[in-house]
């Protein structure tokens, strides 16, 4: 439940972000490269931060 929050989090952050700088008009439908990249870095931190943390 705790790492669905961080995701979530995450997402929205990013999609607040790239708005924020202009990159996204304030409504669409398809995201684009720069927010899904940044949306899948994201995601691999988080990823391996459990990994990481499962590991220990």
């Amino acid at each position: 439940m705790k790492r669905s929050l961080q995701l979530v989090a995450l997402m929205l952050l990013s999609a607040g972000a790239a708005h924020a700088a202009g990159r996204l008009p304030p409504v669409t439908t398809t995201p684009e490269p720069m927010t899904l990249g940044l949306v899948a870095g994201g995601v691999a931190i988080v990823g391996v931060g459990a990994w990481l943390r499962r590991k220990r």
